[in-house]
């Protein structure tokens, strides 16, 4: 277990923001069903989107792989197919969510059966969303007691379908993907209250970059999906990640003069939601060039804030609520019991661990500003967003910070460290059988 031990310091530069990995994963799977050449630039090989780049491999497509100007980034050559001729025996998703939601509705448009495996968490994360479409659509499958591995059998049909966003979006995505190239039309007609849609009109963006179109009827809460499209290869530049930008941000937002460089405040990324959180928390966005920082001129205030739509930024959130006069309070967290930690529990004990003030309530997490952190250690569950989150915690610690399974973080963002190190950050490294 490798083990990075911050010391507090004063951070001040730049850091080139990543590419975000939920929109690699849709330019992927689009580029995968066009026929012929797509390009897509600034991929960053993380395990996530490693996972989805070797399912599409094993569902037939040829990707050649061409280095760009920094480590692990990469323009991918993807040479697609509009149906996957070719059955994938076995799909190992690794730990990503992405991968196992999005290619299950692709592995049923080639003949055969195809098993999903996975490691870590994502093996018992729940699938009741594709178990209920299966059995409406007669779709044969056979998982180990409502967990993966899960094997299934069939052919995806067009028609109606009939689901809801409770967990997650991803399957409406995936879907959403998938069903254009049948040839009858299809419906999916949402249930109750919709969460995550901006992950979906990212989704409907990708679509159309590749000629894709995708209809919405807001009174019935229904995408309507005209059959018989055809994938159009294109070309496409990933942008920065605001995921992985919201840790620089709050840095900046906490007192150090880091920027976060090459964002689009144009983007339709959820996460982009940070900016308005720390706006109505009295932060204000200070643009040089392509980069932004944040610059508070008076004591951050505590909001109430619903994060539904973005709910990967509660741990970083978390951090930023800690340093505000008054209380946050942050609901929409239903969800984060199903990610790589339940991260609920896993951001309360960050943030107690650090000597802040935080509680669940029946709704939410409520956060008492604490001036700044003590310090200590954080069990991260091997989480990469809690150990992220913890990092730029250190930048608002009196003393030491010390995160566990720090290689986590390879997950979305394996350089991580490295950048922090590159604006100042001062930690050593060990593992727990010794230092090296």
């Amino acid at each position: 277990m490798r083990v990075i031990d911050i010391k507090p310091s004063r951070l001040i530069g730049t850091v080139r923001i990543p590419p975000s990995k939920s929109l690699t994963h849709r330019a992927i799977v689009c580029a995968a069903l066009a026929d012929g050449k797509s390009t897509i630039k600034n991929v960053m090989l993380c395990d996530d989107v490693m996972a989805t780049i070797r399912a599409v491999e094993a569902l037939g497509v040829e990707i050649e792989y061409i280095p760009e100007d920094r480590p692990d980034f990469f323009t991918l050559g993807i040479y697609g197919r509009r149906l996957f001729k070719k059955n994938a025996e076995r799909i190992d998703c690794r730990q990503s969510s992405a991968t196992l939601r999005f290619l299950i509705p692709l592995a049923l448009l080639s003949d055969g059966q195809t098993t999903f495996t996975a490691r870590g968490t994502l093996t018992k994360r729940p699938l009741d969303d594709y178990y209920a479409l299966f059995e409406q659509k007669g779709i044969h499958y056979l998982n180990n007691d409502g967990i993966l591995p899960l094997s299934i059998y069939g052919s995806l049909k067009s028609g109606e379908y009939h689901t809801d966003t409770a967990i997650t979006s991803q399957h409406v995505s995936a879907l959403l993907m998938a069903l254009p190239g049948l040839k009858g039309d299809s419906s999916i007609i949402l249930k109750g209250k919709i969460s995550s849609r901006p992950y979906i009109n990212m989704t409907i963006d990708m679509l159309l970059r590749a000629g894709v179109e995708v209809d919405y009827d807001s009174e019935s809460q229904t995408y309507i999906i005209p059959g018989g499209q055809e994938y159009r290869p294109f070309d496409y530049t990933v942008e920065a990640d605001f995921s992985s930008a919201a840790n620089w941000i709050v840095v900046s937002a906490l007192g150090h003069k880091v920027y976060a460089d090459g964002l689009d405040l144009q983007s339709l990324q959820a996460d982009k939601a940070l900016l308005k959180y720390i706006a109505d928390m009295g932060g204000k966005i200070i643009k040089k060039g392509n980069a932004l920082r944040v610059r508070c001129n008076g004591a951050i205030r505590g909001i109430r804030v619903n994060i539904d739509n973005a709910p990967d930024l509660l741990p970083i959130l978390a951090v930023l609520a800690s340093a505000a006069e008054e209380i946050t309070q942050i609901v929409g967290i239903r969800r984060l019991k199903y990610k790589e930690s339940d991260r609920i529990k896993t951001t309360i004990g960050m943030i107690n661990a650090l000597g802040g003030d935080i509680a669940e309530i029946s709704d939410g997490l409520v956060i008492k500003g604490v001036g700044s952190f003590k310090g200590g250690t954080v069990h991260t569950g091997r989480d990469h967003r809690i150990a992220m989150a913890a990092g730029a915690a250190s930048a608002f610690s009196e003393e030491s910070v010390v995160i566990t399974h720090a290689d986590c973080v390879y997950k979305s963002y394996p350089f991580y460290w490295d950048d922090l190190k590159s604006v100042g950050g001062t930690f050593e490294e060990y593992y727990m059988d010794g230092r090296f």
